[in-house]
C-alpha cells in the first residue's frame, strides 16, 4: 500500500517547482496507490517546468496522477504598434501590418 507522506516528500521538488513558477496547488491527495497532484500555472512556460521536475524526480511517475492546467488570461503579451491579433474561439493570429497598411501574417496561430 502506498503511503502518502512518503510520495508526498518524493515529489516534493515538483510542488516546488509549482510554487517558484508562478503556480497554486489545489489539491493533493491519496488516489489508490498514487498521489494526486492538481495545480494551476500562470504560463505554459511554467508548465513545462513542472513538467521537467516531474520527469527528474520519476521518469516514469507510475506513482502520480497529475492535472496541470494554465489558468485561462495568465500569460501577458506586449503588443507594439502595428501588430494586430485575429482571435478565433480557440486561438489567436498575430499579424504585422506591412508598409502598405494591409495585414500580414506573422506568426502561427497560437491556441487559447
Amino acid at each position: 500500500m502506498a503511503d502518502f507522506d512518503q510520495l508526498k516528500q518524493k515529489y516534493q521538488p515538483v510542488v516546488d517547482a509549482i510554487n517558484n513558477n508562478g503556480g497554486q496547488v489545489m489539491n493533493i491527495n491519496l488516489d489508490g496507490e498514487q498521489l494526486y497532484l492538481k495545480a494551476e500555472m500562470d504560463s505554459e512556460v511554467g508548465k513545462d517546468k513542472v513538467w521537467d521536475a516531474i520527469k527528474a524526480v520519476d521518469p516514469t511517475f507510475a506513482d502520480l496522477k497529475h492535472d496541470i492546467e494554465v489558468k485561462a488570461g495568465g500569460q501577458m503579451y506586449v503588443v507594439q504598434a502595428g501588430i494586430v491579433f485575429r482571435r478565433s474561439p480557440s486561438t489567436f493570429t498575430v499579424m504585422r501590418r506591412s508598409t502598405s497598411g494591409s495585414p500580414r501574417r506573422m506568426t502561427s496561430t497560437i491556441p487559447i
